[in-house]
């Protein structure tokens, strides 16, 4: 019918929704960094720290217990029930499977970017200005690592990857 009216609904989540003081909306921020999803799972990485929501809508958070600075600065997922996060304080390894642990990657470094390119993975570091570049297999158990600059000019970093190559 050409007098039908359409209505378009955008589905967002909410924040900072509450009850009895505790967060039951899912996000742990209002500032957003990424938003990746699968099949199974939407992943935000927040200024807060890594929100999850299954296909059920059920929601869980991780946040950095160590850092005043619990902020995910980027999200890489890895499969369906697996991504990495990188913060302040290195890079976790997320895998939301039944029994499955999280595990701790670079711990200690600021990591603020990730990529993949083929069967590789980076993760860019900086430290007071100057950028290392932390790569491994998808197995992420060895980094090997290279200094791309140390004058300590470094300001912001990005970082993209595709099949046969990184940018940063």
């Amino acid at each position: 019918n050409v007098d039908a009216e359409i209505l378009e609904i955008i589905q967002v989540p909410l924040y900072n929704v509450a009850q009895d003081g505790i967060n039951v909306s899912g996000l742990a921020s209002n500032s957003i960094a990424a938003i990746e999803q699968t099949a199974e799972w939407d992943w935000y990485a927040t200024a807060s720290g890594l929100s999850l929501q299954d296909s059920s809508g059920e929601w869980w958070i991780w946040e950095s217990d160590e850092s005043e600075d619990s902020s995910v600065r980027d999200l890489l997922v890895l499969g369906s029930q697996r991504s990495i996060a990188a913060h302040s304080l290195g890079v976790r390894e997320i895998d939301v499977s039944p029994g499955a642990k999280d595990i701790d990657h670079l711990e200690g470094l600021d990591i603020v970017a990730l990529a993949s390119s083929g069967a590789s993975i980076f993760a860019l570091e900086m430290d007071d200005g100057d950028v290392v570049l932390h790569q491994s297999d998808s197995t992420l158990s060895q980094w090997t690592t290279s200094t791309i600059l140390s004058d300590g000019t470094a300001m912001s970093l990005d970082m993209a990857g595709d099949d046969d190559e990184i940018h940063i």
